[in-house]
């Protein structure tokens, strides 16, 4: 007697590895829909077992629903934390369409072709410090994915569930909207909205949108500000005050460690380069960040905050031996940004009248960073609040 006469049904999928080149692959067949419980999961991480980052290839799947997306976000979890990465091949058809509309291609590392994937890990093989420093970001850059995922999830429910849409896809076209005409990345806007009030009639956020800028007193008052153009502003009057001869200044970045740079001066393409995206304490900013408050590396040769050697080379290269990096915060909120100024002096003096200054007016700063964070994703928000509530949604 056959399972089928048996009554128990048989899967309507398979999954095998398949040799190619230097690593086999996990091809997978067959329909992902109810019948790819826990069961389709255990047999993907069997087939990975042992082999780093794991190439999952769907393009011969049929059929795709949420509970075979499911298991797909807890392969990938279970391999990142195991400091693995999920690489899927979804083909240009069924695959490709269900995982952009379920805000899958978001978390998950995908390819449309097996050729795309392979190039992507030939390209990351770990032949020196540089590689390994780009697969330890790749790795942090997945997981911060991996853990924003909940927050987007819930402000698509509220959204769906406040303005009484159709469904989850109608409330990501929405919330996505916002975030394109705006200029807002998605994950802002759906931590803002679960922590804000909930409307009570159209006029939901004029209130706290009518609030005045705060002060700055080294912009001469030129309308129109940016936080870069606020950033530059900043810093050059800082390098006036305290005559460094070089700095930066930086925004936060996507998590809560990382920085990228808004504004230089003094400095050349080579640190653009090195510095337009920092991550953890690897210099005197990214740990001003991470602390709140000054840092001060003198002599930068010997000081371990640099601990990848891309930056110090870069500084020391540059002639420079001292930096000191603050933090653009207000008294009550996080930091905004970090100012950063170099020095060739092995010892400067980074006290007096001057400092004080200095630190006052990135306080200054820090303020109205935060302020037109706020204003931007408030008015972004009341925007998409009056498109709905006016029946503007085509």
């Amino acid at each position: 007697m056959d399972r089928a006469e048996r009554g128990v049904r048989t899967p309507l999928w398979s999954a095998e590895a398949v040799p190619a080149g230097e690593r086999p692959v996990i091809v997978v067949t067959g329909e992902l829909d109810l019948n790819a419980g826990p069961g389709f999961g255990d047999r993907v991480r069997d087939l990975a077992a042992g082999v780093p980052d794991p190439v999952l290839d769907l393009s011969r799947v049929t059929v795709l629903t949420a509970p075979g997306v499911r298991q797909l976000h807890a392969v990938a979890d279970a391999l990142a934390a195991d400091g693995r990465c999920l690489r899927v091949v979804t083909g240009a058809g069924t695959v490709l369409r269900v995982l952009r509309a379920a805000q899958a291609t978001d978390v998950l590392d995908t390819y449309v072709t097996l050729e795309a994937a392979e190039k992507a890990l030939r390209s990351l093989a770990p032949d020196g410090p540089a590689e390994l420093d780009r697969l330890r970001q790749e790795l942090a850059d997945l997981r911060t994915k991996l853990a924003t995922r909940p927050v987007i999830a819930r402000a698509l429910g509220m959204v769906q569930e406040r303005y009484r849409l159709a469904d989850m896809d109608e409330a990501f076209r929405l919330l996505r909207y916002a975030s394109r005409h705006h200029n807002i990345k998605l994950l802002v806007l759906a931590k803002a909205l679960v922590e804000l009030p909930r409307p009570r009639d159209r006029t939901w956020l004029i209130g706290p949108l009518q609030r005045p800028a705060p002060p700055l007193r080294f912009d001469g008052d030129r309308p129109g500000k940016t936080p870069a153009t606020v950033l530059e502003l900043l810093l050059h009057a800082t390098l006036d005050c305290t005559g460094a001869a070089a700095g930066y200044a930086q925004l936060p970045g996507d998590t809560d460690t990382g920085l990228r740079l808004a504004a230089c001066h003094g400095l050349g393409a080579e640190f653009a380069e090195a510095f337009a995206h920092l991550e953890g304490e690897q210099s005197t900013c990214t740990a001003a960040l991470v602390r709140g408050a000054t840092v001060t590396s003198a002599p930068i040769a010997r000081d371990p905050l640099y601990d990848r050697p891309a930056t110090r080379r870069v500084l020391l290269g540059a002639g420079f031996a001292t930096a000191r990096s603050i933090p653009l915060q207000h008294r009550t909120a996080g930091c905004a940004g970090v100012l950063t100024t170099l020095h060739e002096a092995p010892g400067p003096a980074l006290r007096g009248p001057e400092w004080d200054r200095v630190h006052e007016l990135c306080r200054e700063a820090g303020a109205w960073l935060h302020w037109y964070r706020r204003h931007e994703v408030l008015t972004a928000l009341q925007h998409l609040h009056a498109r709905v509530t006016t029946g503007q949604l085509g």
